[in-house]
């Protein structure tokens, strides 16, 4: 084995020649040959923690091998185009068994860009095999129609009948997903789809279309054309469908087909004549049925977005919407009708889920997707702009300081404040307190403006980061200054209108970012960008009210309850998650304050689009490319007046670019910025001990045999990817401030995050208690024998599987119970009221009630939560004040409480990681209540989960609870069912239908809507009492 790694001869590195598409650097050096293993192992900087001895030998040493011949192998063998085409070879007799492990520190350039564009590529890799396996195992299909309210579900057959307007038909497809192999394969949920059915298509069920008067023209002209490339008999064919009235056309040629032939044919006429004359008999046939030969059905692709199964549907199927698709082949001049055809209809059952759980998945197809890796070949391609020889001093002394974050060419150092003067004037404004002013000083002496803040929660990494924008946006700036002497000389374009694009992982994130700007800077421009094509898209075509679907805006009502309970399911999936990138359900958008703000007479040739949009839909693609245009034009006017952009701002060239929550990224996610704006000063904020980047190859590994073919992966380089820039930065000593004091959460509730999950890497700077701790402490003392402000819940319950993830309906249901009662019951303040006064006691009046955030571990649950939350009346409950939101989406955000659901009870998954445990326990302010299985936490496996419950058991602070799993509907308490209820004389306050006997019900299922009002939940205070809404006594942590 030492051998074979002996034989690591120099590579050539010549850096004015790239090698393929590949731009390697100069300062690379040679692995010399000579040296022993172990000097090996450590100049290719593998982990220095495994011993080189006894079995570790061997595997290290074909890790070093695996790592030497992946450098020579992708030296000359990396193409970008391929990132975008095809899969980049990555077998080349490497050991897969022997992965490579991740790097914090690079020996050089070389090395770097190989392993971390390897890695990118083997994601692409990924991607487009589940993509090939997903078509391959996809077979068995059911259909259910959205939208025709002309028939009922118990047809036996649905003709997609397109009716005069031409619209397409809505459907339901549901797919089997028995097969484990499939479930990992299949696309995203909200992810673009095309289904081939293995259908019948019969001539009959080809519709005949008329020729508008404004297309005719473009017919006579397609005829022509087609006559002079063509022989007689195609002319003759194409002519016979062309008919006088809407009956089927005859096959065999007519009189007036054999006239048109004739005077196309006559070489005496002119051009102009004989397209006149064509028009004019095109005006008198312009019923049009065109049936293309040769045309293979089954090819014939349905376009669809996968879609979340509904609420409470839990067999193994996926689900999909999809539309009928045109017409294949047809000429452009006629606008194109949709394709009819037949399906069988399941039987129809009482309700929704039980329809679906029975349903014949008896039709044949195949489902496709293509990927998207957009992002991976801008992150590919980032290496190679980098590492080109054009780049300016400052961007190479960065670049190359970022291998190993040790050396920086002094002289390269520069000074934020003299870009940004409005930073000094915030600073002595006493807008940056505390360690925030010292990290702004800080700015005073970056690393060609490139600045690393690591910070723990609640130290206000996304504050800072704030502050700053909003000093950025105050003033103008200087671009070129800033460098100490030494800098080359570059045209300095004076002061300029200073711009910022704020970017996070997350939409939800860029959706916080973007409000606490607005309400920082009231009056400037903020806009919200979700890339180009999608918000030109979103700008030229139809019209539509921003917080609503196109799919809502039917004119036939379901007159079948099925059907308008799919209906209703499938629209608000579009509205609330399917589609969260949708511009025009964002008013913050590019393209929504476009529609709202720009002058009447740029918007004069988009209401043309929309009008054709709505309308004649084949007409607007052919002005296609015009509406374009002036698309761009709009998009470039609101990008220019815009003094802050949001997520993926590369419409315009910004003069200061932040990255919050930078830990989330991959290290080339990450670079994008920088690849795109090299001399742009960039701050990345982030936390290196909270979660790191989701890679789906890490660890990855299967080889299934379908259709006798194999589909085999296996990940050798993907573990880089989840090193993040900031991760390695930390581990080298690259970060450049680091914020150590929590200032979000108070008393005793900053107790287990601080002491046992950081370790006093923390510093909890509210640990006294305060009006606040101590009434919210009253709720906690009245439910356990502890004096801390936080609880474990011991929730007997099952979790379930939900393709592959996992949902747990129970704790589900208990959550939301367990938020009513503390919205009710708990003294809670608004801390955002609370902290404007000294004396808070004295202003009790004026601090309203604080919010509840429930956090859930996996997304199906919060679908389930939202579910169960909608159930809860109004009459009970602000509801504006709880919030629900996954684990992972919950960074940057806070509440005064905080629920986390941790959902399961079988295996412990990936809440084993100590990251994702520390994003949960540090969301909250004055309290934190875990909803957990004290077995699953017990385990040897779940070693951080142990450390929650035994802080918890320790200082009495465990409450178990059973009977959740029974629900009585009389009077919405667990333990019990309806017909062993104890409340016989229920009394609702917020109706008067209680004289009778058959009337008397909960305030939960209470239709009446007059009490409370809004203003009335708006006028409660902190210290407020509940209002009785009916005669229940109900505890959260009681069953009876």
């Amino acid at each position: 084995m030492d051998s074979a790694v002996t034989t690591t001869e120099a590579l050539p590195m010549d850096a004015t020649k790239p090698t393929g598409s590949l731009i390697l650097p100069d300062r690379s050096p040679s692995l010399q040959p000579d040296l022993s293993l172990t000097e090996k192992l450590q100049k290719l900087s593998i982990q220095s923690a495994y011993s080189v001895n006894g079995q570790h030998l061997a595997l290290w040493s074909a890790t070093a091998e695996n790592e030497v011949r992946l450098l020579r192998h992708m030296q000359g063998n990396l193409s970008w185009d391929k990132l975008e085409h095809e899969d980049i070879d990555l077998n080349f007799g490497i050991s897969r068994y022997c992965p490579l492990q991740a790097k914090n520190a690079f020996l050089n350039g070389r090395q770097r860009t190989v392993i971390q564009v390897a890695a990118v590529a083997e994601d692409v890799k990924l991607k487009n095999t589940l993509a090939k396996l997903c078509e391959k195992l996809s077979s068995a299909f059911g259909v259910i129609p959205l939208q025709d309210t002309q028939m009922t579900i118990n047809q036996k057959v649905i003709d997609g009948k397109d009716a005069s307007t031409r619209t397409a038909q809505q459907y339901l497809v549901v797919l089997d997903t028995s097969d484990k192999r499939l479930v990992r394969a299949l696309p995203d949920v909200g992810q673009k789809v095309q289904i081939r059915f293995k259908l019948n298509y019969h001539s009959s069920y080809i519709p005949a279309v008329k020729i508008s008067d404004t297309d005719t023209a473009d017919a006579a002209e397609y005829i022509h054309d087609l006559f002079q490339g063509s022989m007689m008999s195609d002319t003759e064919q194409f002519l016979s469908q062309f008919n006088k009235s809407e009956e089927d056309n005859a096959q065999d040629p007519v009189e007036n087909v054999q006239a048109a032939l004739d005077f196309l044919s006559d070489d005496s006429r002119d051009l102009v004549d004989t397209i006149e004359k064509t028009k004019t008999w095109v005006e008198a046939n312009p019923w049009f049925r065109f049936s293309p030969r040769g045309t293979k059905w089954t090819d014939v692709e349905w376009p669809g977005t996968r879609i979340k199964p509904p609420p409470g549907v839990r067999s193994s199927r996926a689900f999909f919407k999809v539309s009928t698709p045109w017409q294949p082949l047809w000429p452009d001049f006629v606008r194109v009708a949709n394709v009819r055809v037949k399906f069988p209809l399941p039987a129809q059952h009482d309700n929704l889920h039980k329809t679906i759980e029975s349903m014949a998945l008896t039709i044949g197809g195949r489902l496709t997707y293509s990927p998207d890796i957009k992002v991976q070949w801008f992150e590919g391609k980032a290496h190679k702009v980098l590492n080109q020889s054009g780049n300016t001093e400052p961007v190479k002394a960065w670049w190359e300081y970022t291998l190993n974050f040790q050396t920086f060419d002094p002289k390269y150092y520069r000074n934020l404040h003299k870009v940004f003067p409005a930073i000094a004037d915030h600073m002595q404004a006493g807008k940056f307190q505390g360690e925030h002013a010292v990290v702004a000083q800080a700015l005073t002496k970056t690393k060609a403006g490139k600045f690393i803040i690591s910070g723990c929660p609640g130290s206000g990494k996304s504050t800072f980061c704030q502050r700053i924008a909003s000093a950025v946006v105050d003033k103008h700036c200087e671009p070129e200054a800033g460098y100490e002497k030494g800098r080359p000389k570059a045209d300095r374009s004076g002061s300029v209108r200073a711009k910022v694009i704020y970017t996070s992982p997350q939409n939800e994130q860029c959706r916080d970012a973007i409000n606490r700007f607005k309400l920082l800077n009231p009056g400037r421009k903020a806009c919200r960008v979700y890339g180009y094509n999608r918000e030109l898209q979103a700008l030229i075509q139809d019209e539509c009210k921003v917080g609503t679907s196109q799919s809502a805006e039917t004119k036939d009502e379901p007159i079948n309850k099925f059907h308008k309970a799919l209906n209703q399911h499938t629209r608000r999936s579009e509205v609330e998650h399917e589609d969260p990138r949708d511009p025009r359900l964002d008013c913050d958008s590019l393209s929504s304050i476009i529609r709202a703000t720009a002058p009447e007479e740029n918007l004069e040739k988009l209401r043309e689009s929309w009008r054709l949009w709505k309308n004649a839909k084949q007409t607007w693609y052919r002005k296609e490319e015009e509406f374009k245009k002036e698309g761009a034009k709009l998009l470039k006017w609101a990008v220019d007046g815009a003094d802050a952009l949001f997520d993926k701002g590369v419409l315009g060239k910004p003069n200061l670019l932040i990255i919050d929550e930078v830990g989330r990224l991959t290290e080339t996610h990450a670079l994008i910025g920088f690849s795109i704006w090299k001399d742009v000063p960039i701050i990345f904020a982030g936390d290196h001990e909270q979660l790191g980047p989701i890679v789906d190859t890490t660890d990855t590994r299967f080889h299934y045999t379908v259709e006798e073919k194999e589909s085999e992966f296996r990940s050798l380089v993907g573990a880089q990817l989840e090193k993040s820039l900031l991760e390695r930065a930390a581990a080298l000593g690259g970060v450049d401030a680091q914020l150590r004091s929590n200032h979000r959460v108070y008393g005793s509730a900053g107790e287990f995050p601080c002491e046992v999950l950081y370790k006093g890497r923390m510093i909890q700077t509210h640990t006294d208690e305060s009006p606040a701790t101590i009434a919210v402490g009253e709720w906690f003392a009245r439910h356990s024998q502890s004096r801390k402000n936080a609880l474990f819940v011991d929730l007997h319950s099952e979790e379930q599987e939900q393709g592959t993830s996992k949902i747990n309906p129970t704790s589900a249901y208990f959550v939301v119970q367990l938020a009513v009662d503390i919205a009710r019951e708990m003294k809670l303040p608004l801390m955002d009221d609370y902290k404007k006064f000294d004396n808070p006691l004295e202003n009790k009046d004026s601090i309203r009630k604080g919010r509840i955030l429930i956090l859930v571990a996996y997304a199906p649950q919060k679908v389930q939560v939202l579910s169960c939350l909608k159930k809860i009346s109004a009459h009970e409950v602000d509801k504006s004040r709880i919030s629900v939101r996954t684990i992972d989406d919950s960074p940057s955000h806070e509440a005064e409480i905080a629920i986390v659901d941790l959902v399961r009870t079988g295996r412990i998954g990936f809440l084993a990681e100590p990251a994702r445990l520390k994003v949960a326990a540090t969301r909250a302010q004055l309290g934190t209540i875990w909803v957990s299985n004290r077995e699953i936490c017990q385990r040897r496996e779940s070693h951080n989960l142990k450390k929650l419950y035994d802080y918890h058991k320790a200082h009495n602070a465990v409450i178990s609870i059973r009977g959740y799993d029974t629900v009585c509907e009389k009077c919405c308490r667990a333990g019990h069912v309806e017909h062993r209820c104890a409340e016989k004389n229920l009394r609702c306050n917020v109706c008067d239908k209680n004289s009778r006997q058959t009337d008397q019900h909960a305030a939960r299922n209470c239709r009446h809507t007059t009490w409370p009002t809004r203003a009335d939940w708006e006028g409660e205070r902190w210290m407020s009492s509940p209002k009785s809404v009916d005669s229940v006594i109900r505890d959260p942590f009681v069953t009876k």
